[in-house]
């Protein structure tokens, strides 16, 4: 019989010196959906980074007008409200926050309903296209006579 080579010896670092790790308790394997991939349940995702339009040499322009007709009838008293719009290097809308509101909700979800369907230009650091989170507002507030 010929001699097998030793198996090598791995020396691991002292448990204190691993980076620690979260980890979710074990879960029972679940058999994957239909046309599913066993890949990407393995995969965790990564958060997306939205530049803010001061980090851009060219900040996301839209391509078209939104259609704020759409709220004139709403818009009658004063208030406003602001949006924030996380747009992706292909221009697309991917998220609208609202992110305050002095106008009723049922106005400011439509707000942002709209700006959802816009499409820009993208954001660009040189000449590439990068996601970018703008932040825009909506009505107008009610002034003084002073002013």
């Amino acid at each position: 019989m010929p001699d097998l080579p030793e198996p090598a010896v791995v020396a691991r670092p002292p448990a204190a010196l691993e980076p620690k790790l979260h980890q979710e308790p074990a879960r029972p394997e679940q058999p994957p959906a239909p046309g599913a991939s066993r890949e990407s349940a393995s995969v965790a995702a990564i958060p997306a980074i939205f530049f803010d339009p001061s980090q851009l040499t060219e900040e996301p322009r839209p391509l078209e007008e939104p259609r704020l007709d759409w709220l004139q009838p709403m818009l009658a008293r004063p208030g406003v409200t602001r949006l924030i719009l996380s747009i992706d290097e292909s221009g697309s809308v991917a998220s609208v926050e609202i992110d305050s509101t002095t106008l009723p909700l049922a106005v400011a979800e439509r707000a942002a309903a709209i700006f959802a369907e816009v499409r820009f230009s993208p954001g660009r650091i040189g000449s590439v296209a990068v996601k970018t989170r703008v932040r825009i507002t909506i009505g107008a507030e009610e002034r003084g006579k002073d002013d």
